[in-house]
């Protein structure tokens, strides 16, 4: 006979809310100060620092918070990168079809020159052969 299985879940009493937002407001600021100080070039060691001391957070929470928000600024690098690449490959890919359509354009009107001429020389021949006539 099969073992059975309880799961217990933890319910948040109503009167928690406003305490689980205002932690969620004091990780979203964390994050968009940790975001900064990755972009400005900050060590990890020298980021939990200035968590710690302005969030009011233990080692455990800006480490956290710093891994996160590096892993998104890392993936967004490689995403931009992979971008232009594509975006590169595209242009290339319209330049070269632009030149072919401007030799299909030059072809064109060399065709069309041609015919012109041919049509006028005809029209020049049957004139002379009048003339001849006359």
């Amino acid at each position: 006979m099969a073992e059975s299985t309880k799961t217990y879940t933890a319910q948040i009493e109503f009167w928690h809310w406003g305490e689980l937002f205002a932690l969620s407001n004091l990780v979203d600021s964390a994050r968009h100060y940790a975001r900064e100080l990755i972009l400005k070039g900050k060590s990890k060691l020298e980021c939990n620092k200035e968590l710690q001391a302005k969030f009011n957070v233990n080692k455990r929470w800006a480490s956290s918070i710093y891994t996160e928000v590096q892993g998104i600024v890392s993936n967004i690098d490689k995403n931009r990168a992979n971008h232009i690449k594509v975006l590169e490959g595209q242009i290339q890919s319209i330049k070269s079809d632009i030149r072919k359509r401007e030799k299909q354009i030059k072809d064109f009107a060399k065709q069309e020159n041609k015919e012109k001429y041919s049509r006028s020389k005809k029209g020049f021949s049957a004139i002379k052969i009048k003339i001849k006539k006359v």
